[in-house]
Parts: C-alpha cells; sequence; structure tokens
C-alpha cells in the first residue's frame, strides 16, 4: 500500500529527477498520483526498477554505453519476455580502449527464440554466436562494441529469455591489442 509508505517524495516539478541512495541490483517499485489541489488522483501500477540494470525493449533498436549493467530481456528481472521481440541492444564499453565481455544465464523456447551476439555495431558484424533453450553464455567482443539481438516468434514465450546475462564489463585483461 503506498499510502503506509514511509520514503515519499512530493511535488516532483524537474525531469529527469534524481533518486540517490539506492542499492545496485536491488529492485524497487515507484508509485505515482497526481495531486489537485486538495485532491488526489488513484495510485498508478507501480514502475518497477533495478539500479544498474537494463531491460530491453520488445522492438527496436538501442544503446548501452556501460560497464557493470546487468541486462534483462523486455519482461525485466521478474516477469517472463513477451512473445514477437525483435530487439537489438548495441552495448559499448564506457572506455574505448576496451572490449565488451558478455556473461549469465539464459532461458528461452528452443528452436524458437533467439539470442544472437555480433561483434561490432548492428547486426552485419561477424557472429559471436547464437543460443536458444537455456545455458550459460561467456563471450568477450574484439572490436570493442557489441550487439546483442533478441528475437522471440508469435508463441510461446518462457519465464527470463535473458535472466541475467549482462554483467558487461571492462575486461581488464581483454584490451584491445593485448593476448
Amino acid at each position: 500500500d503506498p499510502d503506509s509508505m514511509d520514503r515519499a517524495v512530493s511535488y516532483i516539478y524537474t525531469q529527469p529527477y534524481p533518486i540517490t541512495g539506492l542499492s545496485n541490483d536491488t529492485t524497487y517499485d515507484f508509485y505515482f498520483r497526481a495531486i489537485c489541489g486538495d485532491s488526489y488522483s488513484y495510485w498508478i501500477e507501480p514502475v518497477t526498477v533495478r539500479p544498474n540494470s537494463y531491460n530491453m525493449t520488445r522492438t527496436g533498436t538501442n544503446e548501452l554505453t556501460s560497464c557493470g549493467a546487468t541486462i534483462f530481456d523486455n519482461g525485466g528481472s521478474e516477469a517472463n519476455y513477451t512473445s514477437s521481440c525483435n530487439s537489438i541492444l548495441v552495448i559499448y564499453p564506457d572506455d574505448e580502449n576496451s572490449t565488451i565481455r558478455l556473461t549469465g544465464t539464459y532461458n528461452t523456447e528452443a528452436n524458437y527464440d533467439y539470442i544472437y551476439l555480433y561483434d561490432g555495431v548492428g547486426i552485419d558484424g561477424p557472429s559471436l554466436g547464437s543460443y536458444a533453450g537455456n545455458g550459460t553464455i561467456d563471450t568477450v567482443s574484439t572490436v570493442g562494441s557489441m550487439t546483442l539481438h533478441f528475437h522471440s516468434d508469435a508463441g510461446t514465450a518462457d519465464a527470463g529469455g535473458l535472466e541475467k546475462l549482462g554483467d558487461c564489463r571492462r575486461c581488464g585483461d581483454h584490451h584491445r591489442g593485448k593476448p
């Protein structure tokens, strides 16, 4: 019940509004309502966030520049991904002399829903692998950036396509030019 919460912030007029003091990889629910004079609107459903994580969109192409982020499918850390996903995420290291190491687990509908990884920017780069069913990924880019393409068919959507695919980290031992 949001009315019983002790950490309320009222009268937010700036966008974006920074929220500090949150712990990484902890899930938080935020509730919102409008204040109209002396009355209040109903609370909307919570917006769930998890600091230092990124939820892929259902469709489209997006970019992420980060090292240390955890990447989830469009269902986030708590829900199933949706059917008919076709999402592309280009991941850039936060240091131009670094590469991306992508590690984690996945769980998709075998033979129908796939995770594709490409070296560089876009899906025209060299393939770093394709994954379906369930298992683990541990892949390093060779050119700095990496592209992740998540595709699900119109049928079944499993729980946690990208369960914790991420930990996109600067790889200290994988800097370009080093063996």
